[in-house]
């Protein structure tokens, strides 16, 4: 089943980049014969019929790149359009800030925020430990929702340094947690035995690579390993249905709007993190 939705992802991006290699697509007359575009006819009339009603950019290059990024928001790749400069070369954008929210909780637990593993990500996290600083017996919440990254040399020198720390962890993943996040979280519980609070991961712990498409446009996609698939992280403790904001809204345009007070798998790891603390201090 797995293989075979792989299989219809793989179908629909190999219909798309037939459909951007076909310049002529917007200017298709009405009574073209159905299926003249091959396996890219019913997405290339779709997009013909919201141009002749305006519902789509009417520069061609720029309705391009918009259905590619939706098809590859809908499969939830991660991947993006890549912007080429004019010299030709394609470009990607810089990575934002890497840990957006650091801050203390209640005097014993600490909240980390991180947006993307990449490159500078130890030091970053270094910076803000002041910002998190707790007692010995407290913990420290690592969230990764929504994140991402291609730094997955950046993956181990991270997770030796929360390993430093000498606190216990509970990482909080769910299904936007891809890429070097995702190895991240792994290797967290491989290493440090972080407990994983959420929902199961994308399932794509993956490096991104630039891939060209006929017509002119380049990609970031996940450089799946030949026979690879799709194996999500699965969470020690899945993510309670109990009221409150269960998601973080879309990082998009920068800050998450959700105040983590009010967000139930936040709450959840703090109460969890209590609960070990606890149990250490009995046992140990």
């Amino acid at each position: 089943m797995v293989r075979e939705g792989r299989a219809r992802r793989l179908g629909v991006l190999a219909g798309l980049s037939l459909l951007l290699g076909v310049a002529t697509w917007a200017a298709d007359a009405p009574g073209s014969a159905p299926g003249a575009a091959g396996d890219g006819a019913p997405l290339c009339d779709l997009l013909r019929e919201l141009r002749l009603r305006q519902l789509a950019p009417g520069d061609e290059a720029e309705a391009r790149r918009a259905a590619c990024q939706a098809v590859l928001d809908a499969f939830a790749t991660g991947g993006r359009v890549v912007l080429t400069s004019a010299g030709g070369g394609a470009t990607t954008p810089e990575p934002g800030e890497l840990v957006p929210v650091a801050r203390a909780e209640g005097g014993r637990f600490g909240y980390l925020r991180v947006a993307a593993v990449e490159p500078g990500l130890a030091a970053e996290l270094q910076k803000v430990r002041t910002q998190v600083s707790v007692s010995s017996e407290g913990g420290i919440v690592v969230d990764l929702r929504q994140g991402a990254g291609n730094g997955l040399a950046a993956v181990t020198e991270s997770a030796e340094l929360l390993g430093t720390w000498g606190q216990p962890l509970v990482v909080v993943i769910d299904g936007s947690t891809r890429g070097a996040a995702e190895a991240l979280a792994a290797r967290l519980r491989e290493s440090q035995g972080a407990v994983l609070l959420g929902k199961p991961t994308r399932g794509l712990p993956y490096a991104m690579r630039q891939v060209h498409l006929q017509g002119g446009l380049d990609v970031l996609l996940p450089d799946v390993p030949a026979g690879g698939r799709a194996e999500p992280l699965q969470p020690d403790v899945p993510a309670a249905d109990r009221g409150g904001v269960s998601t973080l809204a879309p990082m998009g345009q920068g800050m998450p709007q959700v105040a983590e007070e009010q967000d139930v798998c936040v709450r959840q790891a703090l109460d969890l993190l209590t609960a070990i603390c606890a149990f250490r201090q009995k046992h140990f």
